[in-house]
């Protein structure tokens, strides 16, 4: 398991990569794209 912290996070996610990333994330997983672990 690879631990990242905030700075690390920041040197290379950015913030509107973030967003959009969660965002996919949201409509994969509305549209049952995902499995989702018990």
């Amino acid at each position: 398991m690879l631990l990242l912290n905030k700075n690390d996070m920041e040197k290379i996610f950015s913030m509107r990569e973030a967003i959009e990333a969660c965002k996919l994330a949201f409509q994969t997983y509305s549209t049952g794209g995902s499995v989702v672990p018990l």
